[in-house]
Formats: C-alpha cells, structure tokens, sequence
C-alpha cells in the first residue's frame, strides 16, 4: 500500500491525514458508497472528499485503483 496521504475534505472543509492499510481502504469505500448519486448521470450529487458535487463515478472509482493499488472489482465484492 503507497504511504501516509492527505486528502481534502470538501464538506468539512479541512484536511484528512490517511494511512491506508486495507481496513483504511475499505471504509473509505464505504464512505464513498454513501455519498448520493444521479442515477441518470453516474455523477456525485454531493462532495467526496477532494471530489466536487458532478464529479463521474468512474473518476472516483479511477482515483482509489491508482491511489491505493487496488481494484474496484475487489472492493466491491470482498
């Protein structure tokens, strides 16, 4: 897993300091499983982190297999 990160948490408006161990990983995931999506669109109806309300899903789901070396596939059926 890549090192100690920080990302931006747009609706808190303050910086989160992550250390993704696969837990980590996972309940990011889950968090991201909550945020309200246009089912129409496929895009974010709210902020994700440093992700903007409009943002497509498959951008999200592109930033966690490159962030964390990880497959969506796998986060969605582990």
């Amino acid at each position: 897993y890549p090192h100690r990160g920080v990302i931006l948490d747009l609706e808190k408006r303050r910086e989160i300091e992550i250390l993704p161990g696969p837990q980590d990983i996972k309940n990011l995931w889950m968090t991201f499983g909550d945020v309200p999506m246009d089912p129409e669109t496929e895009c974010l109806e709210a902020p994700f982190f440093h992700f903007h309300a409009g943002t497509f899903r498959e951008d999200v789901w592109k930033w966690f297999e490159e962030e964390f070396s990880i497959s969506v596939h796998d986060l969605m059926y582990e």
